[in-house]
């Protein structure tokens, strides 16, 4: 199970307004189904916090997100293809553009069925992914001015380092994305949405925050990095948790889990939990990491199975089973955080809790 604490997300939510600022709009990321904590219902409370709009990643984010939140605008950040475009006019959500050839594609189609599509110029700073070339920002811009069917409503970069502790590029690249919008702008006459900060961003550089922001890792209670500005109180909003479906008392010299990689080396209690990598729990954590039953640490005995996992509660008395036993999140008073597991384990807590399968039933609490 997967408990998601919408009071947690709604603070984390209001820490990074505060730190954008008064004036600036909120477009938070709910791609890859809300980081896995659910799209329907984040989303939901997230409307209901008042934000300016969603982000997402895809055209079928966007349809889904539209059936929820239909009076909120609907932000792709993924750059789409030709056979996207009818997607695109029957359900109207704000695209990026970083190619030309497919604006004039999009032009032709919303032209023919009598509609306006809004869009974003991407400008590609420094992240080498997505974006036309700096040089290439003002006539793009003035080539969109002329389509048909488009309205040039937003431009925005996007920051390959702004988790670290070192901002020196993120800082360059802010001063060269001032330097594109005020020239983009003054080519074109008119002012546009100009955003670019991210969770890192939001956090550690005042400057990126311009006319909106997209906060994404930081909602769901987690720092993008662990060089990453600690400027605001983030909560954890996941809670992943397995119940205790067995226990069983073991000698020395008894293995455990694939690979016998676990032996007792004193008379042990191992408890099973109804939990492994086949509902998304890191298979690393085999042999190196604990889980939180009844507020303490019971050690990962073993392998990490695909259904199961088993646990060293030896010295956390009265465990029973039915306990839940907590891999990140919140027991009691007692917390895992999902961030710092998440390094520990040389990876992201994006991808933590993203990987976690269909099968992880979501439990949101209100």
């Amino acid at each position: 199970m997967a408990r998601v604490d919408t009071g947690a997300l709604r603070h984390n939510l209001r820490e990074a307004r505060r730190l954008a600022g008064p004036g600036v709009q909120v477009w938070p990321a709910v791609k890859a189904d809300a980081y896995g904590h659910g799209l329907e219902e984040v989303a939901r409370v997230l409307e209901e916090e008042g934000v300016d709009g969603f982000c997402v990643a895809t055209v079928e984010e966007a349809s889904e997100l539209a059936s929820v939140c239909p009076q909120t605008p609907r932000l792709v950040l993924g750059a789409l293809l030709p056979d996207e475009i009818p997607g695109v006019i029957e359900t109207l959500p704000e695209v990026l553009i970083c190619d030309l050839a497919f604006a004039a594609d999009l032009s032709r189609a919303a032209r023919s069925a009598g509609r306006t599509v809004n869009v974003h110029l991407k400008v590609d700073t420094g992240m080498g992914r997505l974006g036309v070339r700096p040089e290439d920002a003002v006539p793009a811009a003035a080539a969109l001015e002329r389509l048909p069917g488009i309205r040039l409503r937003g431009i925005m970069t996007h920051y390959p380092c702004s988790d670290e502790e070192d901002l020196s590029f993120s800082r360059e690249q802010t001063a060269l994305f001032s330097r594109i919008c005020d020239d983009v702008c003054g080519a074109i006459g008119r002012r546009l949405l100009r955003h670019a900060a991210n969770s890192g961003a939001i956090l550690g550089l005042p400057e990126a925050r311009f006319d909106a922001v997209r906060p994404g890792i930081m909602l769901y209670g987690s720092y993008p990095g662990p060089g990453a500005a600690r400027s605001a109180d983030l909560r954890p909003v996941m809670t992943l948790a397995g119940r205790i479906t067995f226990l069983k008392d073991v000698p020395p010299g008894t293995a455990v889990s694939y690979g016998r990689t676990w032996v007792a080396r004193r008379p042990s209690r191992i408890a099973t939990a109804g939990i492994g990598y086949g509902d998304g729990l890191p298979r690393r954590l085999s042999g190196n990491g604990y889980a939180l039953v009844r507020g303490k640490r019971a050690p990962i005995a073993g392998r990490v199975c695909m259904d199961m996992t088993m646990l060293d509660v030896t010295d956390i008395p009265g465990v029973t089973v039915g306990d839940e036993a907590v891999f990140w999140g919140v027991q009691g008073g007692s917390v895992v955080r999902c961030d710092e597991l998440a390094w520990r384990l040389g990876t992201i807590p994006y991808e933590l809790t993203c990987q976690l399968t269909p099968r992880v039933r979501r439990e949101h609490l209100r």
